[in-house]
């Protein structure tokens, strides 16, 4: 992966964090309607990072992470340096901010079992939003997780047995989750696919900008939501809608993604051998480390802030927004040293599975 392609990764990664954030931020109850111009495609961002996921798991998968104990290592402790410091974080917040304003957290209370699903990640399997507390982007984990869990057996289980593991953990994770898998794999076939690797630059530049053309434009235009997805939802039952909770618009998202991997696949043959100042790829690593924060931390934080405006008014005025991304953003550090340690012993569980650790 040449640097140049390295810092677009980086910043594309930002960017789908950022239009998140800016999509909730935007909502009325927290005081965001100043934002709104940029608001509602926040949706849309967590498929970018599906691609972007997909495509980097190959990668490190062909590079780094070369047996199951490594992989496992490194997939655990990337999702639970954040994971459990923001669930304990809306546990927390939610129980201040409630009291503040009962109106505001109209999601159940975190109980035990929300909990324990959210930290194993188990959340969106087979049942949708039982995240803990008011943390909805915890969703998304979930998918990752599951997304994780396939790709791991496939790419390490013995060969006599990986189809019928591969076929137990599509059976776990569920339907939901396997209705948007095509997004995620999009981006592992970019990153395996030897058409991609062959092609030229100009090309490359070509099929980058169409992909990012066609993404656009059925985000910005909600082309899915007018003509397929609320169309399905009119002809689909009740159970079944909520069977396919976070998914129902998994026709156009898995489209959009095609975009998204298209464009991939295009900047990186584009941006192949091509090299980048130093400084500007240093930022550029240090923002996209802080992308994962912001997704998982800005929403109780958000909560919060907007119940904490009944005692100081003055958070109405842009407070919210701007406290709760500076805070998620703060967050980066302490979650990256959290990462070492759990990486540290996760290494130390996992010497006892089969060979030593390398």
């Amino acid at each position: 992966m040449s640097p140049a392609f390295s810092i677009h990764l980086d910043l594309l990664r930002l960017a789908a964090a950022l239009l998140v954030f800016v999509h909730h931020a935007s909502y009325a109850r927290f005081h965001g309607r100043w934002l709104q111009g940029l608001a509602g495609y926040g949706h849309e961002a967590v498929v970018v990072f599906f691609v972007l996921s997909g495509y980097v798991i190959a990668y490190n998968h062909e590079h780094k992470d070369l047996d199951w104990r490594r992989y496992a290592v490194q997939r655990l402790s990337r999702l639970w340096s954040v994971a459990l410091p923001a669930i304990a974080l809306t546990l927390l917040l939610d129980a201040w901010g409630r009291p503040l304003q009962p109106t505001l957290h109209d999601t159940q209370p975190g109980g035990w079992g929300r909990v324990l699903a959210s930290v194993l990640f188990v959340n969106e399997f087979w049942i949708e939003g039982w995240a803990a507390g008011s943390n909805i982007p915890l969703w998304s984990l979930s998918y990752e997780a599951g997304y994780y869990l396939l790709f791991g057996v496939l790419s390490f289980s013995p060969a006599r047995w990986r189809w019928p593991l591969t076929l137990a953990c599509a059976l776990l994770i569920g339907p939901r989750l396997l209705l948007l898998l095509p997004a995620w794999w999009l981006g592992v076939w970019v990153h395996r696919s030897r058409r991609v690797q062959a092609m030229g630059a100009s090309e490359g530049a070509l099929l980058a900008a169409i992909g990012l053309a066609w993404a656009l434009a059925l985000a910005v235009g909600k082309v899915g939501n007018r003509f397929i997805t609320w169309r399905l939802m009119d002809l689909l039952s009740q159970p079944l809608s909520q069977l396919i909770g976070n998914s129902d618009a998994f026709i156009s998202d898995n489209l959009i993604a095609l975009g998204v991997a298209a464009h991939v696949a295009g900047m990186s043959a584009w941006l192949r051998g091509r090299q980048a100042p130093a400084a500007l790829a240093r930022w550029a690593a240090r923002l996209s480390r802080a992308t994962f924060p912001i997704y998982l931390f800005h929403y109780p934080l958000l909560q919060f802030f907007a119940a904490l405006t009944t005692v100081w008014p003055l958070l109405a005025w842009g407070g919210v927004a701007v406290l709760s991304l500076i805070l998620s953003a703060a967050f980066t550090g302490p979650c990256e040293q959290l990462r070492q340690v759990l990486r540290r012993w996760l290494s130390r569980r996992l010497q006892t599975a089969g060979r030593p650790w390398p």
